[in-house]
Formats: C-alpha cells, sequence, structure tokens
C-alpha cells in the first residue's frame, strides 16, 4: 500500500495529541483544506461520522467527539434491533470517535476536503467490541505474539451500471480492453481519486459479468489493506456517481450476471520458515495459515458473507469457493496459493459487499490459529474442487451461516461474544425479512395460479 502523503510527518509529531494537532494544522493549511470527514465503519463496512471545519478537527484529535453507539451495530439501512450491546434499554448512549491522525489524507471527491479514519472508545478509554479497526488491529497482534508479520492486498469487484441500475455493458468481457476504454474516463478518475487518498491502485480490469470490474491493491499491512478497501469503495461509488452512473458492490446485482467477490491475498512470513522442512510445497508457516483458514474460516462465513444475496454466489461453477479446500492456482479453491515470491495465499470467501475490515480479520484469525495450533492442511486440491465429494462445504445460505456462527467456540474465543451476538442478530433479522418478503419473481410465477 503505498504510504499516505503526510503519514510520515504526522508519525514523526509523536503521540502527544497536541503536537499531532500542531503538524496536522500546518499540512491542512498549506493543502488549502478547509473541512475534514471523519469517518469510522459501520457493521457492514459503510463509513459514517461528520464532516467538521479544521478547527473543529484539531480539536477532536486531543478529544475525540461524541458518536452514538448505535452506529456500530445497525443494519445496513440504519434499523437497530433490540440488542444488550445498545438499545432503548440502554438509553442509546454515545461513545468517542478519535481520528487516527496517521489516516489524514487528501479526499479528491470533495473539494477542499479532507478524510480522516477513526477509532471508536467507550467513556473509559477502552476500545468497543464492534469496533472495525480493532477487530483488525487484535486479530493481527494475535499473529505477531507468534513471531509471524504478514502482507496483504485485496481483489475488490463491482459492477457499473446505468442511472436505472441496469447493466453498462452485455455479454462476457473479461479482460477487454475495448470495454475498459469505452468507459476509460471513469476507470482513471477511479484511480486518480484513489492514489489523491494514499491508495496503490496496481490495476483495474474488465470482469466476467457485464459491466463487472474488479480492482486490485497493492500490498501493506493488514490494517492499511483493510483501511484502503473500505475507502476505495466509499471513493469508487462516488466517482461514479460523479459520471451519472451506479457501482454496486452487491454481491450477485443480476441473476444471469458472474457474482462480486472481495479476495485477500496474504503473503506469511515466520523466523520458524528458515530450514524448516515445506509441507506439501509450502513453506511451514505458510502451510500451518493455510490450514487455519480452512479449519476456521467456514465458522466466519457470516463475516465474510453477510447478506442473503452473498450466497447466490454459492453455486457450482461461479468462480466463488463453496468447499474448504486448497490448491496450487486453483480459482474452484477456497484457498488459492499462489507460487511466487513471496508466496501468497488468496482467501476467496468473502462477497464484495461484506466488510472488509471483518474479511480481513477472519483471515488473520483462522491463520494464526492455524500456526498456533501447528495445523496441516490435506494434500492440495489438483483438480475441479466443484467436483470434490468429500470436501468440507461452506454454509449455503445466510441462516446456516448465522447458525455456525452462533455455535462456534473459535468465534467467540476470537472476537468476543458481543461482537458474535450483534454480527448474528443482525443477520439473522435479514433471513427473517427477507422469508416474509414477496418477491417479483413469486408473484410472476403464482400469480395466476389456482
Amino acid at each position: 500500500m503505498s504510504g499516505l502523503p503526510w503519514q510520515a510527518e504526522l508519525l514523526a509529531a509523536g503521540a502527544a495529541p497536541a503536537a499531532r494537532a500542531e503538524v496536522a494544522g500546518r499540512l491542512l493549511r498549506e493543502a488549502g483544506i478547509t473541512t475534514v470527514e471523519c469517518c469510522y465503519s459501520d457493521l457492514l463496512g459503510g463509513l459514517i461520522g461528520r464532516t467538521m471545519t479544521v478547527p473543529r478537527f484539531l480539536a477532536a484529535l486531543a478529544g475525540g467527539f461524541a458518536m452514538p453507539v448505535a452506529t456500530l451495530a445497525w443494519n445496513m439501512l440504519g434499523d437497530i434491533e433490540p440488542l444488550e450491546f445498545v438499545s432503548a434499554a440502554t438509553g442509546f448512549p454515545n461513545m468517542r470517535a478519535w481520528p487516527d491522525a496517521a489516516t489524514l489524507r487528501r479526499a479528491a471527491h470533495a473539494p477542499d476536503t479532507a478524510l480522516c479514519l477513526c477509532d471508536t472508545r467507550s467513556a473509559d478509554g477502552e476500545p468497543m467490541p464492534l469496533d472495525s479497526r480493532q477487530v483488525v488491529r487484535a486479530a493481527a497482534a494475535r499473529l505477531a505474539d507468534l513471531g509471524v508479520s504478514i502482507t496483504l492486498a485485496t481483489e475488490v469487484e463491482f459492477y457499473l451500471c446505468q442511472e436505472n441500475r441496469e447493466p453498462l455493458a452485455s455479454g462476457h468481457k473479461c479482460f477487454s480492453l475495448d470495454l475498459a476504454g469505452e468507459v476509460a474516463g471513469v476507470l482513471a478518475d477511479m484511480r486518480a481519486t484513489a492514489f489523491a487518498a494514499g491508495i496503490d491502485v496496481e490495476s483495474v480490469q474488465t470482469e466476467y459479468g457485464p459491466g463487472q470490474f474488479e480492482i486490485n491493491t497493492g500490498p501493506g499491512s493488514p490494517l492499511a489493506a483493510a483501511d484502503a478497501a473500505v475507502i476505495l469503495k466509499f471513493l469508487v461509488k462516488r466517482v461514479a456517481r460523479a459520471h451519472g452512473l451506479r457501482a454496486t458492490f452487491m454481491a450477485k446485482p443480476f441473476g444471469d450476471g458472474s457474482a462480486s467477490g472481495l479476495h485477500v491475498h496474504q503473503a506469511v512470513a515466520s523466523a520458524a520458515d528458515d530450514g524448516g522442512a515445506l509441507v506439501h510445497g509450502l513453506p511451514p508457516a505458510t502451510a500451518a495459515y493455510v490450514a487455519g483458514l480452512l479449519a476456521y474460516q467456514p465458522d466466519l462465513t457470516a463475516m465474510c458473507m453477510p447478506t442473503i444475496t452473498a450466497y447466490k454466489r454459492m453455486a457450482d461453477y461461479t468462480m466463488a469457493a463453496n468447499r474448504a479446500v486448497w490448491g496450487v492456482d486453483n480459482r474452484t479453491a477456497l484457498v488459492r496459493v499462489i507460487p511466487e515470491d513471496p508466496v501468497r495465499a488468496e482467501s476467496r470467501i468473502g462477497s464484495a459487499d461484506a466488510n472488509p475490515y471483518h474479511v480481513v480479520a477472519s483471515c488473520l484469525a483462522a491463520g494464526a490459529a492455524g500456526i498456533s495450533e501447528r495445523l496441516t492442511p490435506p494434500p492440495p486440491e489438483t483438480a475441479d474442487a466443484y467436483q470434490s465429494a468429500d470436501a468440507p462445504r461452506l454454509p449455503g445460505s445466510l441462516a446456516e451461516a448465522v447458525t455456525r456462527l452462533r455455535s462456534s467456540a473459535f468465534a467467540a474465543k476470537a472476537f468476543g461474544g458481543t461482537f458474535v451476538d450483534v454480527l448474528a442478530a443482525v443477520c439473522q433479522r435479514e433471513t427473517e425479512l427477507f422469508s416474509a418478503s414477496v418477491t417479483d419473481w413469486e408473484r410472476s410465477r403464482y400469480f395466476d395460479l389456482g
């Protein structure tokens, strides 16, 4: 991940709020910035927060600012379920959002504006249990405690649509330079906006679905990679709207189109690899990490696919994984190992509509468990994983994923009971609302029946 233009100076200022505020104020004045978007991720990956004047932002660096706790737990429509974490019984209290000065960057999507990510804390200063950035930090810390370093990069897929939400193109035009050329101005604007925000976009290409695209980012630390993916999704939608188009990260917006995923590439390094015997051709730490992904990431499917539609990716031959196997450069597997230098393990479970922080954290937690438990992966799948009848299946619906999440001792240990309870409750409510709805398909099929 490319370094943020102001990050080095802000980090050099030290941790003292006054010193960082002084440096931040100078940088913002020199750049002609008048407002700062202070934001953090809600449960499902949407950026929420406040747009502040520069003086108010500088004050927030020292003392934070108030935001409702409910913002961490509501669904994508802002509905709040009656939960022990937050409800009328709790009085819907506030928490404090603290801008992380090291994430301050230009917001090229808006004039004279900067953007800064925030961490959320309780009244006594403890990280909130649903804070997405903290979830990643905690999972990364477990790997560090094991003497393992890791770099990550993401692939995010999306569709560009007309204003009426119909796909921008027709047919399968994967890697088509003709289609990319037709929207070259839009894609160039997306790249430029991302670069201005400190996000290293390595490539943008058309994907398999009609009007589907993919953006690949450069490698970085787990938190930096997750930050970049969340901001990138936000920017893609803003840029598309500026061009009179709509971008959607819906996992499967069209029944006859390809699904959209969020894949995470992970390169693991450990001193234990020095001189260690290869395991199925993999360095020992990478092998154990892959074994952890296979053993535990299925328990965390709801973190990686939190919507009803995400599970319509799960049919055979959709290029989405549905079996917990791994293979070398095998796109039909859950974990695709890419034998380059360094070796990378690509987790293919995430849907594009998932919270990138949750997808990254699920990888880190599962991989760390594989290393700490010294797990060994089975032999790689060398053929069609969709034909692997004996391979463990991933949950095939959101309801099944919720059940598995709630019953997982691993999930509770890795992320805490509050996180599991709230995510499960929000996802469970989605299944209930969907079950109670009447779809266009049902009306078309059954209206004249009887």
